[in-house]
């Protein structure tokens, strides 16, 4: 039997008119002259029959699931993305610590939101002191008490 005509996946069933057997783990099932999807059915919890399409064990990833990622992977600061990298969750900007790194293992601190914060504190206070001081360089408006002898204006 002729292999070739199967992209050397399978096998072919005619001669004059080849059609493909293809071997394990190789797709597309269908009648046709190739198989050159490769599909892992240990790591893929199915593969299409059509297609040879992969869908993934839980914590497998990657086009044929070659990629085995958990939370714990992570460092459990982030979480496994389709490709079966690690997404580090506390890379948002309002976050005070950053992760990165393949496994999310590089911490830094996110310093412009801590300066931000203090920046932010200070102008707070300095404006209270400004109150404050220009509160007291104000003389306090007096009014004269009235007595008795103060004529009355009608």
């Amino acid at each position: 039997m002729n292999m070739a005509c199967c992209s050397g996946n399978g096998q072919c069933s005619q001669a004059d008119d080849p059609v493909c057997q293809c071997a394990i783990n190789y797709y597309p099932k269908t009648a046709g002259t190739n198989c050159p999807t490769f599909c892992n059915v240990t790591a893929c919890q199915s593969c299409s029959d059509a297609s040879g399409v992969c869908t993934c064990r839980p914590n497998m990833y990657g086009t044929n699931c070659q990629t085995y990622c958990t939370p714990a992977t992570c460092g459990n600061r982030g979480v496994c993305g389709n490709d079966g990298r690690c997404v580090c969750a506390s890379s948002a900007a309002l976050e005070f610590s950053i992760y990165s790194g393949a496994n999310c293992e590089i911490h830094q601190m996110n310093w412009f939101l801590i300066g931000v914060i203090i920046a932010g504190g200070v102008v707070v206070v300095l404006a209270i002191v400004l109150g404050v001081l220009a509160r007291r360089g104000k003389p306090e408006k007096r009014t004269r008490k009235k007595n008795k002898y103060d004529i009355i204006n009608n």
